[in-house]
C-alpha cells in the first residue's frame, strides 16, 4: 500500500484529560476542506480518511496501532505536548485545518498482508 505520510496521534489515556504523543510513519492521508451553505449560514464539512497498514514497506508488522474513537490526528510530525497550559484547544487552534477528531475505525484484516489495515474517518 503507497502510505508517504506521516501523521501524529494524541491518545487520550483513560478518563483523564491526559494524552500520549506518537508519531506514525506510512499512512495514507485523504483530507477534504469544504464550507456547505444551509439556510441559517455555513458549516464546515472538513472530513479525513486515513489508511493505516499493518504491513510496512520494509516488510516490518505493526499490525493495529489501537487508535480509537476521540483520539486526535495532526498531519505531520508535531512537537507539541498536552499539557495544563498547552491543551486541546490550543493545539487545535494552532494547527487547524489540520487537527481532525477520530469518529470511527475500520479494521480491514483480511486478505494477505499487504492489504491489511485500519481505515479510519475523522471530522
Amino acid at each position: 500500500m503507497y502510505a508517504p505520510f506521516v501523521m501524529t496521534w494524541y491518545a487520550r489515556v483513560g478518563t483523564t484529560s491526559t494524552y500520549t504523543r506518537t508519531f506514525v510513519r506510512e499512512v495514507m492521508w485523504q483530507s477534504s476542506f469544504g464550507v456547505r451553505i444551509v439556510k441559517g449560514g455555513s458549516i464546515t464539512s472538513d472530513t479525513l480518511v486515513i489508511y493505516v497498514p499493518y504491513e510496512l514497506e520494509d516488510g516490518t508488522w505493526r499490525g493495529s496501532l489501537g487508535i480509537k474513537t476521540n483520539d486526535v490526528l495532526l498531519k505531520g510530525e508535531i512537537l507539541d505536548e498536552i499539557t495544563p497550559t498547552f491543551t486541546l484547544s490550543a493545539l487545535q487552534a494552532k494547527y487547524r485545518p489540520n487537527y481532525f477528531t477520530v469518529t470511527n475505525v475500520d479494521p480491514k484484516d483480511y486478505g494477505s498482508a499487504g492489504l491489511q489495515h485500519d481505515r479510519i474517518g475523522a471530522k
